[in-house]
């Protein structure tokens, strides 16, 4: 016996032999035991009589539902077996789990312990488990018996339950029943509903159970013993004791079948889901391809472009999902565009709207907070509200961003095929890793948003572009060197200046560049931000390059001693101020 054990008080077998003398005739408590289940049936057909008790303190090879197996610490549960000797049609055996489970919710209740029923042999405390049955038939030379098996955590601690989804009284609620008092209720609430269910029938015990099971109106996953899964919500309990599942193709009666509630962060999942997305999955991956005359092969491409992991064989596409896949096909198809050109125009916008997507759902949280989101009503009906004018504004902004980028590529490139001439600009952020690891994560995070979002406007109002933001720095280009040269200058004067902010430095560089893919690739930009490493504290420096192309007379230049920069050899930075 272990040390914790030692310290949990037995049970006491002639009290509860005492409370429960009137109803039953024999009460075997045993210290321990591979399964009470087992040594109750042992007992059945040497001929035990109905009501017959079997406790075990320490069970070592308890037995549940699909033969899984497990283990209760000494003194920690309640495990015991009760015998009874039903006359009943062999089509009216389901319900004795549900009966069963009904008198252990209702003996919690009158404990001070409120617990709701999971069909067909689970009780609740929660969303955990803290009871279970296992009702088996047992052949015996006078009739079948019926071995009620019931384990209930009483003061198991969370290190001892054997699966994260249990529970027990004293880890759910911090009360520590008396175990012999509580066992002496459930045995007398599980003879008394058993001979009420006898009297009174199914339809009442119907009632009363699905008045208190809370698997009723969830959805549910159920594994059926032929190995298919059924996925739905769970509306009712028929005459014969099975669990009743509205699915997409019908209601379907579940006799035997391993429930699972889906948990209500996947159910707030799938209400987002069908709104955004204007309705539920019903397309495998094979299917959606069909539909689209593509080959799977082409499909998955194009899905991972999007940035959306691959799935299996399962359901998992909506008609949207569908209807978006067949227009890209048909597009490829009119247009000729060959199959890698569509995956780079599919990556590009899976990549956009994935930041755009984790932007907009972080400003949300700011704005209403974490726990209103959490309330799917709210959070549903924002996205109703807000969905069609954001949509509409994505839209927008991408036709006028789209023209913007046309224009450039006209006027930059102007036929030459090596690239266009900008300047490009580098602002980073000084000792941000030491600073990250002094701060909370909140404030690093307030921080960078605050950053991001200055260096962007004083970018866009000086006509250049934001080509990526890495958190502690800031990539962005200009056709106009001066331009470029205003940009940095309005970045220190708000980021530098601001003695809540870390300090900055800036590098600026010129010369023939690449754009893809939204990008920009080349040499300036890798002199850039090489200068930025030894710009002292909101300072900017600047490569011949740049200042060759600054207007005459209106800057005043300093050349810095030459110092070796990574790639590039020795380099004479420049400093640079208004005359």
């Amino acid at each position: 016996m272990t040390d914790a054990a030692r310290t949990r008080p037995p049970l006491d077998p002639d009290r509860l032999a005492q409370q429960l003398a009137d109803i039953v005739a024999t009460v075997d408590v045993r210290e321990e035991s591979g399964s009470s289940n087992a040594d109750a049936a042992e007992l059945a057909r040497a001929g035990a009589p109905h009501g017959t008790v079997v406790v075990v303190e320490h069970q070592t090879s308890g037995r549940g539902r699909l033969d899984r197996t497990w283990v209760s610490p000494a003194r920690a549960a309640l495990t015991f077996s009760v015998l009874l000797r039903p006359e009943i049609p062999p089509q009216a055996w389901p319900w004795l789990p549900l009966v069963t489970g009904y008198a252990v919710q209702t003996a919690l209740a009158e404990a001070g312990v409120e617990t709701g029923l999971k069909w067909p042999n689970d009780v609740l405390l929660g969303d955990r488990k803290v009871a279970g049955i296992l009702v088996e038939r047992v052949e015996t030379d006078t009739g079948p018996v019926a071995v009620v098996g019931i384990g209930l955590n009483v003061t198991t601690t969370a290190a001892e339950l054997p699966i994260e989804e249990a529970t027990s009284i004293a880890e759910a609620t911090g009360q520590t029943p008396d175990r012999t008092a509580l066992l002496a209720g459930l045995v007398r609430a599980l003879l008394s509903e058993y001979d009420a269910w006898l009297g009174q029938g199914a339809a009442t015990l119907r009632e009363k159970y699905a008045a208190r099971c809370v698997t009723l109106g969830r959805v549910v996953r159920v594994a059926l013993p032929d190995g298919s899964e059924l996925r739905g919500t769970a509306t009712g309990i028929d005459g014969t004791g099975r669990l009743m599942v509205e699915t997409d193709a019908g209601t379907v009666p579940v006799g035997a079948g391993d429930v699972v509630h889906v948990r209500a962060e996947a159910e707030f999942s799938e209400q987002v889901e069908q709104l955004v997305l204007g309705g539920a999955r019903e397309w495998t991956a094979e299917q959606v391809a069909a539909e689209a005359g593509l080959s799977m092969l082409v499909a998955r491409r194009l899905w991972r472009a999007l940035g959306f992991a691959e799935p299996g064989t399962e359901v998992a596409f909506t008609a949207a999902d569908k209807d978006a896949l067949t227009d890209l096909a048909e597009v490829m198809d009119e247009r000729d565009i060959d199959v890698d050109t569509a995956v780079n125009l599919t990556r590009g916008i899976g990549q956009t709207v994935a930041r755009l997507a984790d932007w907009e759902v972080a400003g949300l949280v700011q704005y209403l907070s974490p726990e209103l989101l959490r309330d799917p009503q709210i959070a549903v009906g924002l996205l109703e509200h807000l969905n069609p004018p954001f949509e509409r504004m994505l839209v927008y902004a991408w036709r006028r961003h789209l023209a913007a980028a046309l224009a450039r590529q006209s006027a930059m490139f102007g036929g030459d095929e090596r690239g266009a001439f900008l300047t490009v600009g580098f602002a980073d952020l000084v000792s941000f890793t030491e600073l990250s690891n002094e701060i909370g994560e909140e404030r690093i995070g307030d921080l960078v948003e605050v950053f991001e979002s200055r260096c962007a406007d004083v970018i866009a109002n000086n006509r250049g572009r934001v080509i990526k933001s890495l958190g502690d720095s800031v990539l962005f280009v200009n056709d106009d060197p001066g331009a470029a040269l205003e940009t940095a200058e309005g970045i220190i004067a708000v980021i530098g200046r601001d003695q809540r902010m870390p300090d900055v430095r800036l590098g600026l560089a010129s010369g023939q560049v690449t754009l893809r893919l939204g990008d920009v690739f080349g040499p300036p930009v890798n002199l850039a931000s090489r200068l930025t490493q030894v710009a002292r504290r909101n300072r900017l420096i600047i490569d011949q390059a740049t200042a060759d192309r600054l207007p005459e007379g209106e800057f005043e230049y300093r050349r810095m001693p030459a110092r070796p920069l990574h790639g590039f050899g020795l380099v004479e930075p420049i400093t640079v101020r208004r005359a």
